[in-house]
């Protein structure tokens, strides 16, 4: 269920806006001061406000959720949900459909509304986040990834209401099939007399948690590829059976293996840059079929920097909302301020109605207030950055409204997670600065890699109007030009004093 907002509309019920056209335009009425504004006591506000805005994805239905893509004139021509579901719809019978997005960038609640587009068509759909069978701190294989797609689809299927008809999930068949291979099973306590149900347990924790066991997979299972994959997708012809069974023969199966963008996490020392890069392309490079499960429409999310290294892989990538114009003079896009006050202002609805004029106090009719448009700005567009602007301001402040200096504060401890910069660092972000794109100085796996963590850690940008571009985060723009300037001064220096020793 999508609930729109139109720009100039901060508050009806949702029954109302639900009866509206999507385009139907609306104007305030006068704003008057909520005479229970001060029923809630300071704290209990700021505490329930704090839990508002925690980090995470909102579910499909949830009135929280800001309709980006029905009221900002960008990024309505990317909606992302919308574009995949009428992919899914067009393909039929499958499809393979690989989404981008950076931490944060609301990627996990489009794929929330992606699921409830789809179910509202007749689509039955499997969830599951990756995080819960891989370790982000390994680089990716073809053969980890397969069995973490069939154990993920199982696990779904045997939490919902197929639950019941299943006979034998993947994790008990690939017990059996591993006793059939040289992978040792003793290690994770699985013996000739383990019972069918201990050893799925074990092979489930250990897959995801012992480091060890899945290195011995990698390496003894790579060579089997061809019966890895002929077991993965016996087993989802199998539960493709039960479903049609249970829902009709004409079901379509939609898989969301949502968070693998977050796979693999970045290399603890600087010699496991090549491999994680080099692995990484090799499954979407030469294995990217195998990711393709017969008669199943999957969607699976991928790294943001995966554009970098594949610039010819198909995917789309979730955009950070513009708050500028490209541009060296970066105009503001009072557009996209609208659509952010309005997304902050449901929150506090949340809690209190009209408790943003509590918190902020003064906001003007289009919902504008110095000290909130400040905190809009400094987040760069991007809601995490956004969310913890404002959870900093709760906790700083001691007495509503809150202050400018509140404010300040807040932004200073965000901008402290982004530093400190390394003098490299900051020459590399200064040309994405400069340039606005990311450009880089080799095609080399570092230099790669180190765009890529600028991207993870959103200290680099991206959005969409018309072109693809990029920007630096603004939190670090001035720290970014300060470091580059002063390390100049001191090359300039060594320099000098470099000529005068040779010349004397």
């Amino acid at each position: 269920m999508l609930l729109i907002f139109p720009d100039t509309a901060p508050r009806l019920l949702a029954l109302d806006i639900l009866l509206l056209p999507r385009h139907t335009k609306r104007h305030n009425p006068p704003r008057t001061r909520d005479p229970f504004m001060s029923k809630l006591s300071e704290s209990d506000f700021s505490k329930r406000l704090f839990q508002q805005f925690k980090d995470g994805a909102l579910a499909a239905n949830d009135d929280r959720y800001e309709p980006l893509y029905e009221e900002h004139p960008d990024l309505e021509k990317y909606d992302h949900a919308a574009d995949i579901a009428k992919t899914i719809e067009f393909s039929e019978i499958e499809s393979l459909n690989l989404l981008s997005g950076f931490r944060g960038s609301g990627k996990s609640t489009e794929l929330n509304r992606l699921a409830d587009i789809l179910k509202g068509k007749g689509y039955f759909i499997l969830q599951r986040d990756a995080l819960d069978y891989l370790d982000p701190g390994e680089s990716i294989d073809i053969v980890t990834l397969l069995n973490a797609l069939a154990g993920a689809f199982s696990d779904a299927l045997e939490d919902g209401e197929i639950g019941d008809a299943m006979k034998q999930g993947y994790w008990q068949r690939f017990s059996t099939y591993l006793k059939t291979t040289n992978v040792s099973l003793e290690e994770i306590g699985i013996t000739a007399g383990t019972s069918a149900k201990t050893a799925e347990a074990n092979l489930k924790l250990a897959f995801k948690t012992a480091p060890t066991f899945r290195q011995q997979l990698r390496e003894k299972l790579q060579s089997r590829l061809g019966e890895v994959t002929n077991q993965v997708e016996a087993f989802v012809t199998y539960c493709r059976q039960l479903i049609k069974k249970k829902r009709g023969t004409d079901t379509a199966i939609v898989f969301i293996f949502d968070q693998f963008e977050q796979i693999p996490g970045a290399p603890g020392l600087a010699s496991q840059q090549r491999s994680l890069v080099e692995d990484t392309k090799r499954v979407f490079s030469d294995y990217l079929e195998h990711l393709r499960f017969h008669h199943i429409h999957m969607v699976l999310t991928v790294p943001s920097w995966l554009k970098l290294v594949l610039p010819n892989l198909e995917q789309r990538l979730v955009a950070n909302l513009p708050l500028w114009r490209k541009g060296q003079d970066r105009k503001p896009r009072p557009d996209s301020f609208r659509v952010l006050r309005s997304l902050v202002t449901r929150r506090f609805d949340k809690v209190q109605k009209n408790g943003i004029e509590r918190f902020f106090d003064g906001i003007q009719p289009d919902g504008s207030h110095p000290l909130l448009d400040k905190l809009i700005e400094a987040s760069g567009g991007h809601f995490r950055d956004l969310f913890r602007l404002i959870r900093e301001a709760i906790i700083a402040t001691r007495q509503l409204p809150i202050t400018a200096d509140v404010a300040d504060q807040a932004i200073y401890r965000v901008r402290s997670g982004f530093l400190p910069i390394a003098v490299e660092d900051a020459r590399a972000l200064q040309r994405v600065a400069d340039l606005q794109a990311t450009a880089h100085e080799t095609s080399s796996d570092a230099d790669i890699y180190q765009l890529a963590q600028f991207m993870n850690s959103h200290r680099v940008l991206y959005f969409i109007n018309g072109d693809e571009w990029y920007d630096i985060h603004p939190l670090i723009r001035p720290e970014v030009k300060a470091i580059v300037a002063r390390a100049a001064v001191l090359d300039r220096k060594a320099e000098k004093a470099i000529k005068q020793a040779t010349d004397e």
